[in-house]
């Protein structure tokens, strides 16, 4: 990151996970796309489609923390996180997530 912010050196801090009062657990997922699609398509089919599957696969009812290419990707994922039944059915078994999602 300090690289693409450009930061000089003598600013830079690195933090490895012996910092961390608990441990963090990485998934990195790939999917393959062909040459002729469209990379904002691409993008909505994963947000849409693959995504809440994904995240109730490897979150195991913990936070999790996923990055998006554009601001309208992260809108698009959201929701489709949101609708998904998976999800709902987490959520209405816990009241307080309910009353954060009412109140937002």
């Amino acid at each position: 990151v300090a690289r693409w912010l450009r930061a000089p050196p003598e600013h830079c801090f690195v933090f490895g996970d012996q910092y961390r009062p608990v441990p963090l657990k990485r998934v990195v997922l790939g999917h393959d796309r062909k040459a002729k699609d469209n990379h904002f398509l691409f993008e909505r089919f994963l947000n849409t489609y693959k995504l809440p599957a994904v995240v109730h696969q490897y979150s195991d009812g913990k936070p999790a923390l996923v990055f998006c290419v554009t601001k309208k990707g992260c809108s698009q994922a959201a929701t489709a996180v949101m609708n998904d039944p998976l999800f709902q059915s987490r959520v209405q078994q816990d009241p307080r997530r309910v009353q954060v999602l009412q109140n937002a």
